[in-house]
């Protein structure tokens, strides 16, 4: 009897050592399982099946999409037959690359425009969108002259990060190192919180720094984002925070002067914009410094958040810096 009970007793710490075992073997695989691919095909998919539902859709229609992850920065681009994805860490193709490659997922839409008849007006323009948290799709008809000068009715599908189809923002040809920019937060804003200071310390360069990169956040009369110093810096910056958060942009100011107040577009139209940052390249390894500011009214919008600044200045600064 004695011996029974001894090789039960045994038995059952044998098979809980094995249990234990298992679990924690389960859990160092679950902890290594990259989860970047499973919502690349699942986006990839969904947003798929939207543009399809799309082309059954009578009339003018539009539908935001704001199932989009705030933890996981991905870019998307829209061609006519299909969608593609890809993680913004890994930035654009360099010149000398080939730019299918780096887009890891691809997926066509479920009817082919050129081939069914059924089908045919209906156009989806082409679009690459940095990182968005909202997507606006819009299906409308418009009037457009063909190759003989006639007028005709032509249904396009557009998707962008707003409802006006503005300008995609376009990123640096060569970004600045990471490891080489240093961010400062500062101002008065209940928006800076312990969440935005963890942005700040996690941009600290271990080198030298040569970029300088200050967000402000204050009270202010209206809500907008406005941005000086080094052109092109400021522009894709203003431009990504702006749609991330989706508030505008008050204005631009280049370096040493001070920035243009008012609604967004008041600046004239030929001086550089957040949409349309100039093209002169900046020099290299030379200091580059630039502030965006975030004004706001006392009473905060709905759904402008400490947390929401926080996640869209950190995604922003991923996809610019390298």
């Amino acid at each position: 009897m004695a011996l029974n009970l001894f090789d039960l007793i045994w038995d059952f710490l044998k098979q809980s050592f094995l249990f234990i075992v298992g679990v924690l073997v389960l859990f160092l695989i679950v902890s290594r399982v990259d989860n970047t691919n499973f919502f690349l095909q699942y986006y990839a998919k969904d947003q798929g099946l939207v543009v399809e539902t799309l082309h059954a859709a009578r009339g003018d229609v539009t539908l935001p999409y704001d199932k989009l992850s705030f933890e996981l920065a991905f870019d998307q681009h829209y061609a006519s037959k299909y969608l593609a994805l890809r993680p913004s860490k890994e930035g654009p193709p360099k010149d000398e690359e080939a730019e299918e490659p780096r887009w890891r997922v691809r997926k066509r839409y479920g009817q082919d425009l050129s081939v069914d008849p059924s089908l045919q007006g209906i156009t989806v323009a082409e679009s690459t969108l940095l990182n968005p948290q909202i997507l606006v799709y819009t299906l409308a008809t418009k009037q457009v002259e063909d190759s003989t000068g006639r007028l005709t009715s032509k249904r396009t599908i557009t998707v962008a990060e707003t409802a006006d189809e503005s300008t995609p923002c376009n990123l640096l040809g060569e970004r600045p190192r990471r490891m080489e920019t240093l961010l400062k937060v500062e101002g008065n804003s209940p928006l800076l919180t312990e969440a935005t200071k963890i942005v700040e310390d996690a941009f600290r360069p271990s080198a030298n720094p040569v970029v300088f990169i200050t967000f402000r956040a204050v009270p202010g009369e209206a809500l907008g984002l406005a941005g000086e110093g080094d052109a092109q810096l400021a522009s894709i910056l203003t431009c990504l925070l702006s749609r991330k958060l989706l508030i505008p942009t008050t204005g631009y100011g280049t370096q040493g002067s001070t920035t243009t107040s008012g609604v967004a577009g008041a600046a004239s139209s030929a001086a550089p914009s957040a949409q349309n940052p100039v093209s002169a390249p900046g020099a290299p390894n030379t200091e580059r410094r630039v502030t965006v500011t975030l004004t706001h009214p006392g009473q905060l919008p709905p759904g402008l958040t400490p947390e929401k600044v926080a996640t869209a200045l950190a995604q922003t600064l991923e996809v610019v810096l390298e």
